[in-house]
């Protein structure tokens, strides 16, 4: 998908599907069109709408939209920022349009979505903790619910091997 940036600084997207619930590194966002020449730095923001958004850095004029990204169907409002880096942080230099994208949905919903990296990485500090502890490895392993069976077996393997 590539957002496309106007002088006045409105956004237009050639593909309004920013992926599909559960898909991972299969989609690049693209930005192009007028830069600000007073900006060095470049994020989108993905706005769910009920207090969770997500600021993607853009400053390399792409990203790879991740799992965490697409958990769950519907629309998500987005806006492009061009910033200024500093020692102190950043400072807004200017904002584009807001426009709408979608994730829409899956056959295979049903599935257990891929855990996001700082899901995989809490799961893998529990099991340590409690195999630290004297806790067997697949008792700790069958105590930690809603995350993909994939990460618990690659956890557990890599336990095995120490």
């Amino acid at each position: 998908m590539t957002i496309t940036l106007s002088e006045d600084y409105r956004a237009s997207v050639d593909d309004k599907v920013l992926g599909f619930v559960g898909e991972t590194a299969a989609r690049v966002i693209v930005l192009s069109g007028y830069l600000c020449e007073n900006a060095n730095a470049y994020s989108l923001i993905i706005d769910y709408g009920d207090g969770v958004s997500y600021e993607l850095d853009m400053s390399e004029g792409s990203h790879t939209v991740e799992g965490s990204l697409l958990w769950r169907e519907g629309s998500v409002l987005c806006q492009v920022l061009a910033k200024r880096t500093g020692e102190d942080g950043y400072e807004l230099v200017k904002k584009s349009s807001v426009f709408e994208l979608y994730v829409l949905g899956s056959v295979s919903d049903d599935c257990a979505p891929i855990p996001t990296y700082e899901e995989a990485l809490s799961v893998l500090d529990e099991i340590y903790r409690k195999a630290g502890k004297g806790a067997a490895v697949g008792a700790a392993t069958g105590e930690i619910s809603g995350i993909a069976g994939s990460v618990i077996a690659a956890a557990t393997s890599a336990l095995a091997g120490e």
